[in-house]
């Protein structure tokens, strides 16, 4: 276990105490919709075999703490691109409502961008698109807009934001222009399928996967 603390705030790594359940009741707590901007994240149905099922992937839970208490919790997966680099993605993070305001979050993430410096190409994360909170705390912590996407359950558009990691050519800004127009076409706000995502996204997507699968096997 790696602990890092500064002043009144102790941010601890894959912390053995936390289990699954009561991560996944702090995580919901956190994402009821009377905290959130009244957004029904999909976070908020998140079960303790939701958690075993992140960790058994390989994800690592970041906790923070203020006197003992549970403040925050930041997930982070590792995972590959097509091109075979690795990632970090953040599916979950959260900070109790009595604890937000006193940096929490950033240093949350500013551990995880130190536990995947020098391995991972670059960081991702996900909000929903109609929340300005979230959106303002990504770009004040040096992440830019990628893409607009959709997820199953929800019932809103989301924003991928990025930040590289390593030395990487800003291409994938332009990425974010075409999708606003096209991810609205091809899905819908809770993830199903338009005709014209059924006719031509879908089987897009099936083909990356299949890629992906070959890349694992290989």
């Amino acid at each position: 276990m790696q602990k890092r603390a500064t002043e009144d705030v102790s941010i601890v790594v894959d912390d053995d105490s936390l289990s699954d359940e009561s991560a996944a009741a702090f995580i919901r707590d956190c994402f009821s919709p009377q905290k959130t901007e009244n957004i029904v994240y999909t976070a908020a149905k998140i079960t303790a075999k939701g958690v075993s099922e992140l960790r058994r992937r390989g994800a690592r839970i970041i906790c923070a703490r203020i006197g003992g208490n549970l403040a925050g919790i930041h997930i982070m997966l590792v995972s590959k691109t097509l091109l075979g680099r690795k990632r970090v993605f953040c599916p979950i993070r959260c900070v109790a409502e009595n604890y937000r305001g006193r940096s929490v979050g950033r240093k949350m993430f500013e551990l995880a961008e130190r536990e995947a410096a020098g391995k991972c190409a670059y960081s991702f994360i996900s909000t929903a698109f109609s929340s300005e909170r979230n959106k303002k705390a990504l770009e004040n912590l040096g992440y830019a807009k990628w893409r607009l996407s959709s997820w199953p359950d929800s019932d809103y558009y989301s924003i991928v934001y990025r930040k590289d990691l390593l030395p990487s050519p800003h291409f994938w800004r332009l990425a974010y222009p075409a999708s606003r127009l096209l991810c609205p076409l091809c899905k819908n706000a809770d993830g199903s399928f338009t005709l014209l995502g059924k006719i031509f996204w879908k089987p897009v997507l099936a083909l990356l996967k299949a890629v992906c699968f070959k890349n694992k096997k290989d």
